[in-house]
């Protein structure tokens, strides 16, 4: 249960130091928001909860001021609850000392202050939503700590607990931290579909979703589609400005510029670094304000505007020194090297890898400063090359012509077989494309001319010998043992014929995909039947995709093990088990506790191994079988993809 007494967690300052000091400083320390300069107006004419309420409505715009601040209204609803006892509100203040933990680096801390509320919150059912909150909060941290499969595992739990009591709110977040999980794998399509899923699912939170539409702008730029980005990123910037949510609305402007800069607008793209430059500033926050101004540090040496260069990564350095943000100076000299390179101002430059060798030394020894010795060395040889080219200007001026001559005829040679064999790929794409499509056709064409022919015939005979069997009664024993033989192989027919359609009918089909239809299969085997009790085991890290070839070969091996394990195993237990790994690789595999049988026995009128094995070596794939009498029997089939 929850205490209303100060709780204390690692590595997180303690509010009763700060407490008196924070409680005499102005509400209004600087204009931000419409929203945020309303609930400070508001709160210096109220009192009691309400007042209470209000300091935790600014703790919620936590985004759009600075940490201090963020920690100022904190401890001021915590010390008003400490007379008031609400439960809720308890919870809420501690969520908001996590977030603390997290804005001023402390992940470690945070998590152990999540878990805490986790397990005390699994139990109050009145508090569901704020549980919920936690959860997807832990994710967030998980993925910071690069735990991104324990993540994905929270956003899911998350997202089926809030579907179940409607809480729309944590279903876009949970939805939005599923995609963000796997962009960050670089799993970009998959995340494209959730952040579509957060988009389009939560119409009554249209503040909320600049955050899935931002991530959809940064995925399709990734994946180079930067019209669709540019749409999104657009939606984002005018969600941002009607939200006030300026965080997010400085991300949207950076991801923005690598937009324009992808599209070869340098110029379109500075104004947005600036503009969230301007944002950092608004906010207060000094570390991403310097972060930001590094980025246009880099901008400018790469587009050639070295002197703005110089004089933006001077104003970050002072304000990562006035801060001891030890980092950020590292990058922003190495940045500020870079602009004085671009001007040819090589004593800057020499100064600037002095400065960062004696930073670097400092910070990471002996490596650090061998590197830098190194940038050292290569300026020192770069600056006397730049004195023999001078030196040598008058005969170089002279041999220009020629020179630029038999350089402008090899680059044209190179460029016209370049050109050429550009033409002659796009012609082999093409060509390609024509086969796989017709190809295509004709696998479409064969599933339909296999179900409205073949199928169709087979449910006639089953028809007419179930109708036969019916009218028996001038038929004798052996008669009506055909029929039910007849039928039942029709009906065995009819089965296989439609997993051939099933793998006919698509290009690829995924192992997920695969698992359903072999479970759905043992689970139709085994209806009306108390044993054997079937275990499903399922280990996908990625979800591979097959051939319809592929998946045709690996069900039916699976089929045929299937049924041997049943027919004539005679086995209490069936386990069935699927796996697959990021790298490729995939596993699956059917164990049973049953009689077993000696492997290296030739068994005569059995060609259902051999079958299986021609099968496995048509897929590329390795086959196992182990067995031995009294120990069951194990069918594993492996490969990569």
């Amino acid at each position: 249960m929850l205490s209303f007494k100060t709780k204390c967690f690692p590595s997180f300052l303690p509010f009763s130091r700060v407490l008196l000091g924070l409680l005499f400083l102005p509400y209004s320390l600087f204009a931000q928001t419409h929203r945020i300069d309303s609930l400070r107006n508001r709160m210096s004419n109220t009192s009691g909860y309400e007042k209470m309420q209000l300091a935790l409505g600014l703790c919620k715009e936590k985004n759009s001021f600075p940490g201090d601040s963020l920690l100022k209204y904190i401890v001021l609803a915590d010390s008003m609850n400490k007379e008031i006892k609400d439960l809720r509100a308890a919870y809420e203040i501690d969520y908001y000392k996590t977030c603390y933990a997290q804005v001023t680096g402390n992940i470690d801390s945070a998590i152990v202050r999540c878990d805490h509320a986790l397990a005390e919150l699994k139990n109050q059912k009145n508090l569901g939503d704020l549980y919920r909150k936690y959860i997807t909060f832990n994710g967030v941290l998980l993925i910071r700590s690069d735990k991104v499969k324990e993540a994905i595992a929270l956003f899911y739990d998350a997202l089926k607990d809030a579907e179940i009591n409607k809480d729309t709110f944590n279903i876009l977040a949970s939805q939005n931290g599923i995609g963000w999980a796997n962009m960050e794998i670089s799993n970009f399509n998959e995340a494209i579909l959730w952040f579509r899923k957060a988009a389009e699912s939560s119409p009554n939170l249209s503040l909320y979703i600049i955050y899935p539409i931002s991530n959809l702008a940064a995925c399709y730029n990734s994946i180079h589609k930067n019209d669709s980005a540019l749409i999104y990123v657009n939606k984002a910037i005018e969600i941002g400005k009607k939200s006030e949510d300026l965080k997010a609305l400085a991300n949207a402007y950076a991801i923005k510029s690598d937009i324009l800069i992808d599209l070869k607008k340098p110029g379109e793209a500075e104004e947005m670094l600036k503009m969230g430059v301007d944002i950092r500033k608004q906010i207060g926050d000094q570390f991403y304000v310097v972060s930001d101004m590094y980025q246009l540090g880099i901008f400018y040496a790469n587009t050639h505007q070295c002197e703005k260069g110089i004089s933006i990564c001077k104003e970050g350095l002072a304000i990562a020194e006035r801060n001891n943000f030890s980092s950020k100076l590292i990058i922003l000299y190495e940045a500020l090297a870079d602009n004085y390179k671009e001007c040819d101002n090589y004593v800057g430059y020499s100064e600037v890898l002095n400065t960062l060798l004696v930073l670097k030394d400092s910070l990471y020894q002996q490596n650090s400063a061998e590197a830098l010795a190194e940038m050292q060395t290569k300026y020192e040889v770069e600056n006397k090359e730049k004195i023999i080219l001078t030196q040598d200007y008058d005969l170089v001026k002279r041999n220009y012509l020629i020179y630029g001559s038999f350089i402008l005829f090899f680059l044209t040679g190179i460029i016209s077989f370049l050109v050429f064999k550009q033409y002659k790929a796009r012609q082999h794409s093409l060509a390609l494309k024509e086969v796989n499509h017709a190809r295509e056709n004709e696998r479409k064409r064969i599933a339909a001319e296999l179900h409205d022919n073949i199928g169709t015939q087979l449910s006639y005979i089953s028809r007419k010998t179930e109708f036969m069997n019916e009218e028996k009664s001038s038929l004798n024993e052996k008669q009506i043992n055909s029929l039910k033989d007849i039928t039942s192989s029709a009906r065995r027919s009819i089965s296989d014929l439609r997993e051939t359609i099933w793998a006919l009918k698509k290009e690829n089909i995924s192992i997920n995909d695969l698992a359903d239809r072999l479970k759905a299969f043992v689970h139709q085997q085994l209806e009306g039947q108390n044993e054997p009790q079937i275990h499903i085991e399922e280990n996908i890290e990625k979800n591979l995709l097959f051939t319809s070839i592929e998946s045709l070969n690996i069900f039916r091996i699976f089929q045929e093990a299937i049924h041997n394990a049943l027919q004539h195993s005679e086995c209490k237990n069936l386990y069935l088990a699927f796996e697959s790994y990021n790298d490729g690789g995939w596993n699956i595999s059917i164990r049973d506790d049953g009689k077993g049988f000696d492997v290296s026995k030739q068994y005569e009128n059995h060609f259902g191994l051999e079958n299986m094995m021609q099968r496995a070596n048509e897929t590329g794939s390795d086959f196992t079988i182990n067995s031995k009498p009294g120990h069951g029997t194990i069918i594993a089939l492996e490969g990569k993809l």
